[in-house]
């Protein structure tokens, strides 16, 4: 029996569901395993994203206050020492033969793990169903999850290079959703000013209070998404929902094989370069590394023209899922390794810069 404790340590939203479903890998890497997750419960998503953790035997939440948790604990002669939550003590926890936390949690480790997936609580989604009908969305027509990514999140600091400017190319992709593909689209993020337009099929869950639970069970339930690449992004691909980054500047943030990345025009020496030609470029590092190049580089938005043919490819390459997505079972393909493996293996998928009707060609062959 393999015992593994985890801290997720990390406070934003896309860091923290990230390292929510490498725990949830690392654990499904061998046939009998006890995950023991800790937190501290100190961001409204923290505890929404934690349930969805479905191979965790015991979650332990915890305040900021009694966060510490010192590495004593973990040794059975000096933890009779300390004065220790009960909670954790009968946790079985401390007793882990694998502690993961910190540097050991990190997004480019998901490229190199056969990937489950987070699951919805069961017991929730009925409701979760009728919330998203109340709403107005119809239970028989797909739904496609749109973001991007505004200022003004009171968790995270500006970042101008994430932040899309103008939101037009969105709104062009949305109605294409619903006016040619026959989609319905529901977005999500934070609440901001900006007010869309009253467009039958669309709702607008970031001008709905308190709805973090609701928007992560649209994601779940969509037949795709599409978003500029910031923390709301991540919901896709941790459900095991095909996601296209858009607006994207590095190839992070999907990892299976369903995924797209679209990148920004990068622009040097007044030519621009996209999708593979600006990796092979090496212009796909992310901001800061452009401060550090000797020949200063630029970037482009994604045109409504270019958003709309990633939602055409996303449409085309789910063609199995013609209702509300059912929930991904999660489980990894068997045989499991029974083994972790350090230093642990990381890749870049950098075959996600192709569209996916391209790699289906390619995979196809002559």
């Amino acid at each position: 029996m393999m015992k593994i404790f985890a801290y997720l340590g990390k406070h934003t939203l896309g860091d923290f569901l990230t390292d929510a479903l490498y725990v949830c890998a690392v654990r499904e890497l061998f046939d009998t395993a006890e995950l023991t997750v800790s937190y501290v419960d100190n961001r409204p998503h923290k505890a929404d994203i934690v349930s969805c953790i479905w191979n965790a035997k015991t979650v332990i939440k915890k305040t900021f206050g009694e966060a510490l948790l010192p590495v004593l604990a973990f040794e059975s002669q000096a933890r009779n020492l300390l004065e220790l939550d009960p909670e954790l003590r009968a946790s079985g926890g401390l007793d882990a033969d694998l502690i993961l936390t910190g540097a050991m949690c990190q997004e480019p480790y998901l490229n190199g793990l056969p990937l489950p997936a987070l699951r919805y609580p069961e017991d929730k989604m009925e409701m979760c169903d009728q919330a998203l009908i109340d709403l107005g969305l119809e239970p028989d027509r797909w739904i496609a999850t749109v973001y991007w990514k505004e200022p003004g999140y009171r968790y995270r600091g500006s970042m101008p290079v994430r932040e899309i400017p103008d939101a037009t190319p969105y709104m062009a992709a949305i109605r294409h959703v619903i006016e040619n593909l026959g989609g319905q689209v529901v977005r999500i993020g934070h609440r901001t000013d900006l007010v869309l337009p009253e467009i039958p099929g669309l709702v607008d869950l970031a001008k709905v209070d308190n709805s973090h639970w609701l928007q992560m069970y649209a994601v779940s339930v969509s037949r795709f998404m599409l978003a500029s690449a910031s923390g709301p992004s991540a919901y896709g691909p941790a459900f095991g929902v095909p996601t296209v980054l858009t607006d994207h500047v590095e190839v992070t943030g999907v990892w299976r094989s369903h995924d797209y990345i679209l990148t920004r025009g990068m622009i040097r020496d007044g030519r621009e370069y996209r999708q593979k030609d600006a990796y092979d470029a090496g212009m796909l590092e992310g901001y800061p590394h452009w401060e550090k190049l000797e020949r200063p580089m630029g970037y482009r938005w994604n045109t409504s023209e270019e958003l709309v043919g990633a939602a055409d490819e996303m449409f085309h390459s789910t063609r199995s899922c013609l209702g509300w997505r059912a929930p991904m079972a999660g489980d990894v393909t068997l045989p499991r390794p029974n083994v972790f493996k350090i230093p642990q293996p990381q890749r870049r998928p950098v075959e996600l810069l192709i569209p996916p009707r391209q790699r289906a060609t390619l995979a196809a062959g002559p």
